[in-house]
């Protein structure tokens, strides 16, 4: 064609500013009305204790690179310029921060013309220790995008590599710039061990005896909410929060799968008794391991009650070691803190009868792929006692040291994903019942005092924490509270305070008709890496899929925006290369 896109907008744009449409022209009569999802390049919003990780262009590499527009243009602060991967998708580019850090989220300025259906896969490595490091998928994005729009992205997981991976796009793969946070000011809160304070486990008062080591309490309302309220007040003279496990209220003993018709009277009288002492309330626990019994209409109605109710308090649930395989987790959307027991026997395994497992980190992540890390947070159940008659003599006592050397392995996860809100051992206390009989914890002295040391030394680093966040908090933002997490389970709004250059549109092939050979060796910076393995070694290998039957693809919920002006931005944006023979469509 004659005349380039980028002339026609040119043109477009001065006729625009004549009229005053265009920037200096009219603006909202209300800017605070501006949507936060319409986002500019003023520095995001951050969490106390968070900021940029500054990235070394020369651990930045790509499956492909167009020309000069090389992987480092996404990371030197202009928008102006970009990485461009010369081809439709599949395309990576793959960051080394060089050492280990506490992601909390990236942002990604789309690079793309025209607008259109895109997926990213945003993949981890996290562990670091294997001689061949492997990457892991931990989030799908999908939705609607356009040039100028910028994705937030929440990780929350300590990690060295991050690899962003579009698997679809109407246009060639490009990102104009990418920002990775980090947040070394998260870290678990919460430590209690499952149904301590249950009247039909042990006798059901176990508060007293963990309040060494232990901030939290599971109360039972198998007696009725006066007994809750009992043990809550109980509690909290000790100093210790409780998650309430208000089974009764929502399902008869009669008829314990069915939800009871007059639920929420049944609600309403309940929360009426508890309000009072709504803040020394941690969590509610509606319902144990409902992927056995219940579908995902029944547990959406019980916590919507719940939240209706009491919106600030977290709902969570523990899903059983069978939902590993099935990929069924009824309600794994609704609740906000989310966990799976999988009564691992020291083995750090989720097993599906005598002979099939699988790798507990391996469940664990696949069900933290479903979740939404911008407001759901997990927390993990590390094995403290065995069934009787398990093991005996010296087996036994490999047993108790197997589950030590698993409970190392459960607080290296902890400390890793900053999405863990805390740990909730299974189970103190021994007991007898129709789903088995169990020796808990406190039979086995030596175990007893490895989760207490545990348990100290994440209250600690915890308190440490928010210590640094109090002592210097971000300029505009309050230090969080002590008894919650550092991090805010709802994302800050973004500044859009300065205007985002447009694009170029440019004669590049149509994904219909364009022919790009992805295929060939991956292309690879020299670094002179730091790092504790070889993260170039990364180039090549396969990512790994979730395992056990369930989906990669969570919730969908990058900020995406419309950007306005495009045509004016466009004279100040530099033009990528074309495509001699295209049809002006894509980058």
């Amino acid at each position: 064609m004659a005349r380039t896109v980028p002339t026609m907008l040119g043109a477009i744009a001065i006729v625009s500013v004549l009229l005053g449409f265009g920037p200096g022209g009219c603006e909202p009569e209300n800017p605070e009305q501006r949507s936060p999802t319409s986002l500019g390049h003023g520095r995001a919003a951050l969490a106390c204790g968070e900021s940029m990780v500054t990235i070394d262009p020369t651990k930045v590499t790509a499956a492909h690179s167009q020309g000069t527009a090389t992987p480092e243009l996404a990371f030197d602060g202009s928008l102006s310029t970009a990485w461009n991967s010369g081809g439709f998708a599949p395309q990576w580019l793959q960051i080394d921060l060089g050492a280990v850090v506490p992601v909390s989220r990236i942002r990604l300025a789309v690079n793309q013309v025209p607008a259109g259906a895109t997926t990213h896969v945003i993949s981890v490595v996290t562990d670091d220790s294997l001689p061949t490091p492997t990457l892991r998928e931990i989030r799908v994005v999908s939705g609607e995008t356009q040039g100028g729009q910028w994705l937030e992205v929440p990780i929350q997981l300590r990690t060295q590599i991050l690899r962003i991976t579009t698997t679809l796009t109407p246009s060639w793969v490009s990102w104009s710039e990418i920002e990775v946070y980090q947040n070394p000011n998260v870290a678990p809160q919460h430590f209690g061990y499952f149904c301590s304070e249950c009247e039909w486990v042990g006798d059901g008062s176990y508060a007293s005896e963990t309040s060494d080591h232990a901030n939290l309490v599971w109360i039972g309302d198998d007696r009725g909410v006066e007994y809750v309220i009992a043990r809550i007040e109980e509690a909290a003279r000790l100093k210790m929060k409780s998650i309430v496990m208000p089974r009764g209220v929502f399902f008869p003993r009669s008829a314990p799968t069915e939800l009871d018709p007059n639920y929420q009277s049944n609600w309403d009288t309940y929360a009426h008794r508890l309000a009072p002492y709504i803040n020394e309330i941690a969590a509610f626990y509606p319902v144990d391991e409902p992927d056995f019994r219940f579908s995902d209409e029944t547990v959406t109605r019980v916590v919507a009650a719940i939240k209706t109710t009491f919106p600030e308090v977290p709902t969570a649930v523990i899903y059983s070691p069978r939902s590993a395989f099935t990929g069924h987790h009824p309600g794994v959307l609704v609740y906000d803190w989310v966990s799976l027991d999988c009564y691992s026997t020291g083995q750090f395994k989720c097993f599906n009868g005598p002979t099939e497992s699988v790798a507990f980190d391996d469940a664990y992540y696949a069900l933290r792929s479903l979740l939404d890390p911008a407001r759901q947070r997990t927390f993990l159940i590390p094995q403290a006692g065995m069934r009787k008659g398990y093991a005996i003599g010296e087996q036994a006592e490999a047993y108790v040291e197997a589950l030590g050397a698993e409970l190392d392995q459960v607080a290296e996860l902890a400390r890793r994903d900053l999405m863990v809100v805390g740990l909730m051992p299974f189970i103190y206390q021994s007991f007898e019942s129709t789903s088995g009989n169990w020796t808990g914890l406190e039979a086995f002295p030596t175990l007893r005092a490895e989760f207490v040391a545990l348990a100290r030394a994440l209250a600690a680093e915890s308190a440490a924490a928010v210590a640094r966040c109090q002592q210097t908090p971000d300029a505009g933002l309050a230090a969080p509270d002590a008894s919650w997490p550092a991090d805010s389970s709802t994302p800050p709004p973004l500044d859009a305070a300065e205007a985002l250059p447009g694009q170029d549109a440019g004669e590049l092939p149509d994904a219909a008709t364009g022919d790009r050979d992805a295929e060939g060796p991956p292309h690879h910076d020299a670094s002179g890496s730091s790092s504790a393995f070889d993260a170039a070694a990364l180039g090549e290998v396969e990512v790994e899929e979730p395992g056990c039957g369930c989906s990669a693809t969570g919730p969908v919920t990058p900020l995406l925006g419309l950007w306005g002006w495009a045509a004016w931005a466009s004279l100040r944006r530099r033009a990528l290369p074309r495509a001699a023979e295209g049809r002006g469509r894509g980058r």
